[in-house]
């Protein structure tokens, strides 16, 4: 339902953004509507910057037209003479921008915008050099993505290092504004990073954990371009206690159990005999866990199985219709996102298809990922909305590396899963209700002392962030 939800809201920050820049067009005309496209390049506007913008770029429109700009819908005053374009809309023109000029617009924007910032942004304050490095950032997204995630990267990390929090959300949110471009270039590693840091200093220890956890590396380290970014040590520790592979758990089948009690009576073993427990190095508690069919650590179950010369795969096997399949457990619950990620692996798709199996026995999944050769990997949904991993491993591992490609597919998914949440995010501006009125029509009006001020559309009241 979250996810649904998710869509719902995205397709709505969509249509509310084509409806005000179609509005817009439609009230003042095409050379307006080619000033918004070019205005929306800069993060941060003023009535100089656009002013420049509409001479170097749009002459061709009214000098009126910097002023219809500014005070439109499509753009919130955000401080003295600063005004900021909603991100949907900003995305939406910029992309009309490319479609219309390509990307030779976007590098004399990006020119013109280090120039300008280099001219007119010199002040030594921390609020100008702030807004200084969030525009030349802003050029470089769009012109050298390459250098820009370096820079932020670098920037970030230091940051996170520094424990500077206000930095740290300051850096995550403007890598999350700058979303489109970065994720076009397969940065995507550096806003799931951003979002984890910005979970972290906002207290949420676990969030973080789950958002980090399945793109650092075995050593707990993450790298952008050739930057080592900063994990702090609290996050370490949990992944490190958390870290396996995503089979991570296993339990017996009971053709399983029988293939087992077989090779005990060999050994001239009980089922819970204290020599299987020393040659399996496990405990009393995990083998009376393995006799009852439950979940037991992958490790526990191949050292069990090897102490009595069985091949633990013969012991999990589930044997469907003639067929050898295994049902695993995965951390996967949305369908979109899983098929979304089997494809950007180059895999084929189907629904509600069968999942090949050995010599030729199948068994019916909600997913299916088509493989090369004579086997294929299913995901079949349970009750919760989970989905469990349905495949013949043994057959499996004749032609691929089963962990690597499930691996693969897992943190994949982690990764498309975060970043739909990003755009979700992005997409949608939050409005603060009106305390006097209870409206949500409400804009970001400057700043009263130090805080964010806003204005009520509908009453006119205006009141503060709290």
């Amino acid at each position: 339902m979250a996810d649904v939800t998710t869509d719902v809201k995205q397709s709505r920050a969509m249509r509310i953004a084509r409806k005000r820049v179609e509005g817009f067009s439609q009230q003042f005309g095409e050379a307006h509507h080619n000033l918004a496209r070019h205005a929306a390049f800069p993060l941060v506007l003023t009535p100089d910057l656009l002013y420049q913008i509409w001479a170097n770029f749009v002459p061709e429109a009214p000098w009126v037209a910097v002023a219809h700009v500014l005070l439109s819908r499509l753009c919130q005053q955000v401080g003295y003479e600063m005004y900021e374009i909603d991100i949907a809309d900003r995305n939406l023109l910029l992309r009309e921008l490319k479609e219309e000029f390509g990307q030779e617009k976007f590098d004399e924007l990006g020119e013109f915008l280090l120039d300008y910032v280099a001219q007119q942004l010199t002040d030594d304050d921390s609020d100008t050099q702030d807004l200084r490095e969030a525009q030349e950032w802003t050029a470089l997204a769009y012109t050298k993505p390459d250098k820009a995630a370096r820079e932020l990267a670098q920037r970030l990390s230091e940051m996170v290092q520094q424990e500077d929090m206000g930095e740290v959300l300051r850096l995550a949110s403007l890598v999350e504004t700058l979303a489109e471009p970065l994720i076009e270039k397969g940065f995507q590693p550096l806003l799931v990073y951003s979002q984890g840091m910005k979970s972290f200093f906002y207290g949420d220890l676990n969030e973080a954990v789950a958002q980090l956890e399945e793109i650092v590396d075995e050593e707990s380290q993450l790298w952008v371009s050739d930057i080592n970014l900063s994990i702090p040590e609290e996050i370490k520790d949990q992944i490190s206690e958390s870290f396996e592979p995503e089979v991570s758990y296993l339990r017996a089948t009971q053709p399983g159990l029988e293939t087992i009690e077989e090779a005990i009576r060999i050994k001239d073993w009980e089922k819970l005999d204290e020599r299987w427990i020393r040659a399996s190095k496990t405990s009393v508690e995990i083998l009376e866990q393995f006799w009852q069919l439950l979940e037991i650590p992958e490790d526990d179950f191949v050292r069990i199985c090897k102490a009595v010369d069985v091949d633990w795969q013969d012991v999990i096997r589930v044997i469907r219709s003639g067929g050898h399949f295994s049902t695993l457990r995965t951390k996967f619950t949305d369908e979109e996102i899983l098929k979304a990620t089997l494809r950007e692996l180059g895999i084929t798709v189907k629904t509600y298809a069968d999942v090949r199996g050995y010599d030729g026995q199948r068994v019916r999944a909600d997913v299916v990922a088509v493989l090369e050769g004579e086997y294929d990997i299913g995901f079949a949904r349970n009750s919760d909305g989970s989905f469990d991993l349905v495949a013949d491993l043994w057959g499996l591992a004749e032609k691929h590396n089963q962990t690597e490609l499930i691996n693969s597919i897992h943190q994949k998914y982690t990764v498309n899963k975060t970043l739909a949440e990003v755009k979700q995010r992005s997409g949608v501006t939050k409005k603060k209700k009106c305390p006097r009125c209870d409206s949500n029509n409400t804009v970001k009006y400057g700043y009263f002392q130090g805080k964010q001020n806003y204005k009520c559309g509908n009453c006119g009241t205006q009141f503060i962030d709290i």
